[in-house]
């Protein structure tokens, strides 16, 4: 077997996972977390998320997703107040690289 070391150009996951999430008490505030270098992708399988950038709050029902740098003070992301279904969600957690460019430039 042969193992190749991390290549430096190349973002490194770090994450993926699956969560169901059903309370106002999941919330995530990118300006709390200022200590955190990587980026997350986040794409609901069920339920419906809340987004949150400069732009606004955005929906983020089944079917659809987000891309964020995760402490950039402008995003958020949570379970919404008037929630009914548990948001079940995918997410993938990666950093390095040349990752702050593609996040930035998508």
């Amino acid at each position: 077997m042969h193992t190749v070391a991390a290549l430096p150009a190349l973002p490194r996951l770090q994450t993926v996972a699956a969560e169901r999430q059903r309370t106002p008490e999941y919330h995530h505030e990118g300006r709390f977390r200022q200590r955190e270098t990587h980026f997350l992708f986040k794409y609901t399988l069920s339920g419906e998320g809340v987004f949150r950038d400069r732009q606004g709050e955005h929906r983020v029902p089944a079917g659809s997703g987000f891309l964020c740098e995760i402490r950039d003070p402008a995003t958020a992301y949570y379970y919404p107040e008037n929630g009914r279904d548990p948001w079940e969600f995918v997410y993938l957690c990666f950093a390095g690289g040349f990752s702050d460019s593609v996040v930035r430039n998508l």
